[in-house]
């Protein structure tokens, strides 16, 4: 019985620690602390579930900032091959929400130039406060 202690002693601590570095993060109600040290593995597997795996949620946005970069290079290489209005104003779309407004004006003023029959296009831009 106790041949595969080896194999489950040092998880116990690890798991401790990994929900100590997140309790001292996120701060959640402080009788979690006593839970993670007093109850071991199972307290702070209990911990774990309850409080950092909706955590992981947050991480969302962080994934979706390389999607757009990405997607704002192809924009930029469709561009070179065509200059369109719509192009440009994906561009622009893509910009504001990386928060780069000068190129994100940018791209909407090239949109305006090519085609003024968008009210999409004029929206943004008086987001952007054009004067």
């Amino acid at each position: 019985m106790f041949g595969l202690s080896h194999l489950f002693y040092p998880w116990g601590f690890i798991v401790q620690i990994v929900a100590l570095i997140h309790f001292v993060r996120r701060r959640p109600k402080n009788y979690w602390f006593y839970i993670i040290l007093f109850g071991g593995f199972v307290g702070s597997a209990a911990y774990l579930v309850v409080e950092a795996v909706p955590d992981l949620g947050l991480l969302r946005g962080v994934f979706h900032g390389f999607g757009r970069r990405t997607r704002i290079q192809k924009v930029e290489t469709d561009i070179l091959d065509n200059p369109s209005a719509a192009n440009f104003e994906e561009l622009g779309e893509l910009y504001l929400d990386e928060k780069k407004f000068e190129k994100s004006r940018e791209a909407f003023t090239k949109a305006i130039g090519a085609r003024s029959d968008s009210p999409h296009t004029f929206y943004c831009g008086r987001r952007l406060r054009w004067d």
